[in-house]
């Protein structure tokens, strides 16, 4: 039977879309000095450390959706094809039935042709 193509779950809401990389915003301080975060010096390297793992881990998230995406396009392919030999099936028992039909009225015109020749 036909099968209406999925819409892919990034268009369908399915996933939420990924947040941009975490980056660590500066704050211009107010002692006249280069601008400098906001954060006792001490906590910058965990800031820093914990902004590297979420953009770890949100590029590990952006592979993860695109390998679904690719998975999703290839199932669709796949579809496409078993719908397209389905129809292809289609077109040939259509065919086949058309040159059964010929061969049956063929074969009984045949018949009724020898039955008139004995007849006679």
């Amino acid at each position: 039977t036909p099968t209406q193509p999925l819409r892919p779950p990034w268009e369908t809401g399915a996933q939420t879309p990924l947040a941009p990389p975490l980056q660590p915003q500066p704050v211009p301080m107010l002692d006249g000095g280069a601008t400098t975060f906001a954060m006792p010096r001490e906590m910058r390297p965990q800031q820093a450390q914990q902004a590297q793992q979420a953009q770890q881990a949100a590029q590990a998230a952006q592979a993860r959706a695109e390998q679904q995406q690719r998975a999703w396009l290839a199932q669709q392919a796949q579809a496409a094809e078993q719908q397209a030999a389905y129809e292809r099936a289609q077109a040939d028992a259509q065919a086949a039935s058309r040159v059964a039909a010929h061969a049956a009225a063929q074969q009984a015109a045949y018949e009724r042709a020898q039955k008139e020749a004995h007849a006679t």
